[in-house]
């Protein structure tokens, strides 16, 4: 719809005044006009570049609390896993215990069985019934291990019972702490799945954003674009003859071209696009010098190109000039070949100071290299 605007526009300036000044007038107003237009969205675009941003921000964080979740249910897994290792150890331990402590109560049951269907027996009738000395001092003893056994097998099912109760206390207690585990590595596992849908939502939304970012960017692009071929094109009736000489480079001592002519990953929007001009590398403030002379078309800022001069050549042949830090020349000014028309600088769509160059025939960008 803008493009049809535009152009509807363009045939309409056409109509009112043909191919002369009254053209160039109102082609110099619809730039400003478009200028205002691109400086608007530029702002729309930095904020939503902001936002962008911020959700990069936001996943990074998301990423590192993903991170950490996943440590610590690798932790409690480890720790988990200890402790079912010690759980088995344990029951183990309770079985053999229980084992013993049976043997020992069946044993304790049957001597208690015995003197119950013997009768009474006193100790001192045992001794009593000694036929001599000897048989006496050995009936003595035997009584001391019988009473001595009997004590130790009713402390050690006393212990016995104290120790099963401990350790099933600990076993207990053990089982707790696994379900504790537990619970903490579903509460963990259920709050990553939370944070990666957060994660996926955010990244979603800062993808469409910056779809949108993208084709705004492309759509003023191609509206700068037509401009400056609508520029380049405003003397297409060939009154002004070529200016005759050779190009000559238009940074002199500066040779590094950082970007040539063609298809390339853009800087900022890291998509391909068609690069018109080439990049020369040069530190920033260095004067920019005219690659031939010829007449000033155009002195003005736009969103991609920054502040730009455009010159022209005759016979449809123009030069363009961008990412300048400041324009040394005014519209419809004759310059000649070496003259200095700008400085270097980094405005507009630009990573750094640099001189984007362009060579146009027609309005359509040519390589460069084809004439210089």
């Amino acid at each position: 719809m803008t493009k049809r605007v535009f152009v509807l526009s363009l045939a309409l300036c056409l109509a009112g005044g043909g191919l002369g000044v009254a053209y160039g007038d109102d082609l110099d107003q619809l730039l400003q006009q478009k200028r205002i237009q691109l400086e608007q969205k530029r702002q729309d675009l930095r904020e939503q570049k902001q936002t962008v941003t911020s959700y990069t921000s936001q996943v990074v964080a998301l990423n590192a609390n993903i991170n950490q979740k996943r440590q610590q249910i690798q932790e409690l897994s480890s720790r988990m896993d200890t402790a079912l290792v010690a759980l088995r150890s344990t029951e183990t331990e309770l079985e053999e215990a229980i084992t013993e402590l049976n043997e020992k109560d069946k044993i304790l049951r049957e001597r208690v069985r015995a003197m119950y269907e013997s009768g009474p027996v006193s100790y001192l009738e045992v001794l009593l019934a000694s036929e001599d000395f000897s048989d006496f001092v050995n009936r003595y003893e035997m009584l001391k291990w019988v009473v001595a056994q009997d004590s130790e097998l009713i402390k050690e099912c006393q212990e016995q019972r104290e120790e099963l109760e401990q350790k099933k206390k600990g076993l207990e207690e053990q089982r707790d702490a696994i379900a504790s585990l537990i619970e903490r590595q579903d509460r963990a596992r259920k709050e990553l799945a939370d944070r990666n849908a957060a994660k996926r939502t955010l990244l979603a939304s800062a993808e469409e954003n910056l779809t949108r970012y993208q084709a705004e960017v492309r759509r003023l692009e191609a509206e700068e674009e037509q401009i400056v071929q609508s520029i380049a094109r405003r003397n297409s009736d060939g009154s002004m003859p070529r200016v005759s000489g050779d190009f000559q480079w238009p940074t002199p001592g500066y040779a590094t071209i950082t970007s040539p002519f063609g298809y390339r990953i853009h800087p900022i929007l890291k998509t391909r696009k068609l690069h018109t001009g080439m990049d020369i590398a040069v530190p920033w403030g260095v004067n920019v010098l005219a690659a031939q002379s010829g007449r000033v078309i155009s002195v003005t800022t736009m969103t991609g190109y920054g502040k730009v001069v455009m010159l022209e050549h005759g016979d449809n042949l123009t030069t363009l000039y961008a990412h300048l830090s400041s324009q040394l020349v005014n519209n419809d000014q004759w310059v000649t070949a070496g003259q200095a028309i700008g400085k270097i600088g980094s405005t507009g769509w630009s990573t750094g100071p640099h001189l984007h160059f362009e060579v146009r025939e027609n309005g359509n960008a040519v390589n460069p290299r084809n004439y210089i």
